[in-house]
Order: C-alpha cells, then sequence, then structure tokens
C-alpha cells in the first residue's frame, strides 16, 4: 500500500466519522428545536392526535383481559368449553386454555400487564408533549395543526380520565394476580 492511499483512507474515515455524528446530533431534540422548531412542535403535535386512539385500543384490550380472567376466575370450580364469545378476541389463549390452565392463567397476567405498562407509557408520553405544549403556546403552526392545539383542553380531559380508568384496571389487575387459578 502507498503512502497516498493510506492517507486518503484516514480522511474517508475521518470525513464518513464526521458525517455519521452530525446525523447523530440532528437527531437530538434541541438541535431540531433550534434550528427548526416548527417542524419538531408539528410531528409531537401529530404524534398527540395519533396516540390518542391508540391508548383508548389498548384499554379496550386491557379491559377484555381482565374481563376474561374474572370469567375464568368465577368459573373455575366446573371445567368450561371453548368460548366462541372468547375466541373471537383472545385466539390462542382460549384454545390453550383447557389443555393447560396454569400456564394459561400465567400468560395472561403476563399479557395483560405488558399492556398495562405500555398504555402507562403512552400517558407519560403524551403528558410531556402537552406540557411542553403549554410551554410554547405561542408558536405559529399550519391551519391543520391549529385545530388539534384548539382541542388540547379535550386532550388532556381525555388522557385523565384514561388515566382514572387504568387505575382501575390495574387493582383489578392485581386483585386477580393475588387470587391465582387453580
Amino acid at each position: 500500500m502507498s503512502v497516498k492511499s493510506m492517507k486518503l483512507g484516514k480522511f474517508l474515515l475521518t470525513a464518513g466519522l464526521l458525517v455519521i455524528m452530525a446525523q447523530g446530533l440532528w437527531l437530538l431534540p434541541a438541535v431540531q428545536d433550534y434550528f427548526s422548531p416548527n417542524n419538531h412542535w408539528e410531528s409531537d403535535l401529530l404524534s398527540l392526535h395519533n396516540e390518542s386512539w391508540k391508548i383508548e385500543n389498548k384499554l379496550t384490550s386491557l379491559r377484555l383481559r381482565v374481563d376474561y380472567l374474572k370469567w375464568l376466575l368465577a368459573h373455575r370450580d366446573k371445567p368450561q368449553p371453548v368460548s366462541m364469545d372468547w375466541m373471537v378476541n383472545f385466539p390462542f389463549s382460549e384454545c390453550i386454555r383447557p389443555l393447560s390452565p396454569k400456564y394459561f392463567w400465567n400468560l395472561n397476567i403476563y399479557l395483560a400487564y405488558k399492556n398495562q405498562v405500555q398504555v402507562q407509557r403512552k400517558l407519560k408520553y403524551i403528558d410531556t408533549i402537552v406540557k411542553y405544549i403549554q410551554l410554547h403556546n405561542k408558536q405559529q403552526f399550519s391551519a391543520n395543526l391549529n385545530e388539534i392545539l384548539l382541542h388540547k383542553d379535550e386532550f388532556q380531559r381525555l388522557f385523565l380520565l384514561y388515566n382514572s380508568e387504568l387505575i382501575k384496571l390495574d387493582e383489578q389487575l392485581n386483585e386477580l394476580n393475588n387470587n391465582p387459578y387453580k
């Protein structure tokens, strides 16, 4: 290898590492806020709008799973045949329930807790976005996003409702976890 090709290789390596570092710095929220604050806030506002229906779906799924576990606990004295009502929502769980009840119970408790944690994370994320929106409310956004901002109070009311429902479901889930299926 010649000295010239080694110098060129070192130069290209250094240039590549600098490009990668610049791209990484550009992805930092503080840098995005400084260079293009409207783009960053508009993406946050869109995520606020999109996350609300995702939270609703996750809460519905958690509510169904808790109801499913309550139903099973209420009927644990006598063997239940496969239920088509529950098969629609939980096909895998309902298929393995007659074969391995203890595994079925532990699996559904685990999945319910996993769903609960996902909803908690989404609610914390949304709460952070709403707080930042309140701090930077004077920025100008596009007409579509200004409409989302007008419904900010409605979003806050919805998320308080979601949080209270999550607390109730958490209590029910803890009660079910403390009352094992045999």
